[in-house]
This record gives C-alpha cells, sequence and structure tokens, in this order.
C-alpha cells in the first residue's frame, strides 16, 4: 500500500533563540511610534543630528538586553505572546482615544461592564487587534524555537545581553550632556513606553488592591443628626463624566442635553470637577471624606453614604451601570442593581419608593421632572459634601 505522504502534517517552521529575540525586540521598538514622537517632539535635532539616530537605538539596546534576560526556554512563547498582545492593545486606546494606560485606567477596565466594552469594539479595533496582535501571536505559536543546549543557549543569550547594553549605553554616553536634563524634566515619556510601563502599572494596580488592607476605618462613632425630626429629600443623579464646556447648563447654545435644563430653579455648579475621567476613580473619590487632592484609590474607610446610613437617615442607592458602584454602596441595606438597560427603570423604581407626600411635586409622567421648594433634585458627578439643600 502506498503511503499518504500528502496527509503528512508539514514540519514547523523554525527558528533559533536569537533571532526570536531580535524580532521580538524589533517589533516592539516600531511599536513604539508615540514614545518616539513623544521624544522628538520635545528635542531639537537641528543641532544635534546624531541624538535622532540615538534615540531608536538606545532603546532597542535595552528592550533586546531586557527580552535576551527574561526570554528562558518554555517561557520565551508565552511571554513574548503576552507582550505582543498588549503591545498591540495599548498602542490602539493610546493612538485613537489619547489615553493612558496606567494603574487608575487598568483598574477602571478590571471593573468595567460587558456593555462598555461592546461600545468600545470596532472594525478598525479587530482589524488593529488581527493584523498586529493575533497574526503575529499565531506565528509564535506555530514555530519552533531552537536553543540548541544549555551551554549554546547561555552563550547566545550573554552575547545577545552583551551587545544590547554596549549599544544602549554607548550612544547614551556620547549624549548625556542632552538626555540627562531632557529626561529629567520630560518624565512624562515615560508612559509612552509599550509595554514595559504597562506592566508596572498592572503590578502597581494589584499591589494596591490586592494586598493586605489596614483595618478599616470607621468614621460615624461620634456623628449625629443636627435636627432628626426635620424632614427633607435629596436625590443625587451621578451620570457620565462630562465636559463642562459642552454642556448646556454651562452656556453651551448648541443640542441642549435635557428638557430640565430650561427650568429657572436650577442651580448649577460650574467650578466643580472629576476626580477622574474614570468610574473607578471618579466615584469612590465623589464619596470619600477626603479632599479630592488628598484622595487615594487605596482608601480604607467609611465613606458618605456609610455615615448618613449609620446615623440614620434613609439611603437608598439605584444603579443601572453593571458594577458602578466601585465599592462606595458596598454597606449600604437598600441597593438595587438593573442590567443596564434604559436609565427610565431607574425613575420607576425611584417612584415607586417615594413618600406619598412628594408625589404630586417632583413627577406627572415618567420624564416630566419638578424643582419645588419641598425637594431639591441635584444633578452632579462631584463630591456631595459641597452640596447643600435648603
Amino acid at each position: 500500500m502506498r503511503s499518504l505522504t500528502f496527509l503528512k502534517t508539514p514540519p514547523p517552521p523554525k527558528v533559533s533563540w536569537t533571532y526570536f529575540v531580535l524580532g521580538v525586540s524589533l517589533f516592539v521598538v516600531l511599536m513604539n511610534f508615540n514614545l518616539f514622537s513623544c521624544l522628538y517632539g520635545n528635542i531639537d535635532f537641528k543641532d544635534n543630528p546624531l541624538l535622532f539616530l540615538s534615540l531608536p537605538l538606545i532603546f532597542f539596546g535595552l528592550v533586546l538586553s531586557i527580552f535576551s534576560l527574561v526570554f528562558l526556554p518554555y517561557l520565551s512563547k508565552p511571554l513574548s505572546i503576552l507582550i505582543i498582545l498588549s503591545t498591540c492593545l495599548s498602542v490602539f486606546f493610546i493612538s485613537n482615544y489619547g489615553i493612558i494606560v496606567d494603574s487608575d485606567m487598568i483598574r477602571n477596565v478590571v471593573k468595567t461592564d460587558a456593555k462598555e466594552v461592546g461600545d468600545l469594539l470596532n472594525a478598525k479595533l479587530l482589524l488593529f487587534v488581527v493584523f498586529l496582535g493575533i497574526l503575529p501571536a499565531l506565528l509564535i505559536l506555530s514555530c519552533k524555537i531552537e536553543y540548541f543546549g544549555f551551554k549554546a543557549h547561555l552563550k547566545h543569550k550573554l552575547l545577545l545581553l552583551s551587545f544590547g547594553l554596549v549599544l544602549a549605553f554607548g550612544f547614551f554616553s556620547i549624549q548625556t550632556k542632552t538626555l540627562i536634563p531632557y529626561f529629567r524634566s520630560n518624565l512624562q515619556a515615560r508612559v509612552y513606553n509599550i509595554p514595559f510601563y504597562q506592566f508596572y502599572s498592572a503590578f502597581k494596580y494589584f499591589k494596591q488592591d490586592f494586598s493586605k488592607q489596614p483595618t478599616f476605618l470607621i468614621l460615624s462613632e461620634n456623628a449625629k443628626l443636627k435636627n432628626p425630626q426635620e424632614k427633607k429629600l435629596l436625590i443625587l443623579v451621578v451620570g457620565e463624566t462630562a465636559r463642562a464646556a459642552n454642556y448646556s447648563l454651562g452656556s453651551y447654545t448648541r443640542n441642549p442635553v435635557n428638557e430640565y435644563t430650561e427650568q429657572k430653579d436650577i442651580t448649577y455648579f460650574n467650578n466643580f470637577y472629576s476626580c477622574g475621567t474614570s468610574t473607578a476613580i471618579s466615584v469612590p473619590c465623589m464619596f470619600s471624606f477626603n479632599p479630592r487632592k488628598d484622595f487615594k484609590t487605596s482608601e480604607f474607610q467609611e465613606n458618605v453614604l456609610d455615615v448618613l446610613q449609620n446615623i440614620g437617615v434613609n439611603v437608598v442607592w439605584l444603579d443601572n451601570n453593571y458594577g458602578s458602584c466601585q465599592g462606595v454602596c458596598k454597606r449600604l441595606s437598600k441597593v438595587k442593581q438593573f442590567d443596564g438597560g434604559y436609565d427610565v427603570v431607574l425613575f420607576e423604581e425611584f417612584i415607586k419608593g417615594l413618600p406619598t407626600i412628594f408625589m404630586s411635586c417632583i413627577c406627572k409622567a415618567h420624564t416630566d421632572l419638578h424643582i419645588t421648594k419641598d425637594t431639591r433634585i441635584i444633578f452632579a458627578a462631584l463630591r456631595p459634601l459641597a452640596i447643600q439643600t435648603s
């Protein structure tokens, strides 16, 4: 019987470990065009043209040195795939959305929901990830890396490490008078160092959020209501981050955002600023007792809502953004989470639990709000301690 040779699986392509490390290093350097754009935009090369060539060579030498150390047998493939995918995603979001992928952004990504992720998916992202992330990763998986034994591998590792260090520090040493002062005054360039800054940020995030928590700080032990017999209703609506310059209450004349902005008795606070553009930062900061400048994401203490509930205020949290509570409502007894659909469900639930005395002065229909002297509905995304009701 003839052998069916045409059914044999072709052997995987082979690549030496040396060329593999060189290839991944070159890929990372080429993908760091945001870093070089930042560096070249702040240096005058007219008097020092050698500096233009030195920067990518210094960076390549450092990347090559790092990869020659960490790319060990059996770890080279998974580590390189992780580097390529993280590099690809970081470059896309930095280039297209102008964001910095730091520990705060990683925290926001971890705590986001499926709906928000779905809003970011588009053809441009898919094509970018497929061609510059998935295809290189598949190519790495399909190849066979040759290490040539322990002694030969160690020899090649030392040669690559030495070459990278000589290349980096050789060009750096002849540019020290220019580069050292520049990097001291332009530390922001490090945030574009992909994927190394992102790995550092991920480590920082896990260290902050998963390290051993200190003793929970109780702030409501001596707190009490000044006038417990007085009945008031405060409704705080926390929405998405918005630019004040593009908000109709701030004199933006095009496309008024909501019908309620035309009411004459709306109080608008025009000098408020969110702690951050991410939910994971702004919401906990909003309800923290610490001032904005002193707020830290590692806080482990009661917030404003905890204290209000503990002194007898009936606090209710209605949430239509999956997971967006960010721990603020964790200790509240009355919390209801919806599935992230239309926000009208919040108003319907609000009407159900509203005391009868306020029904006639607040609404005639689901979308017809009336602001009265008895009830002040405050639309804000900032610190509630700065808001006083009459």
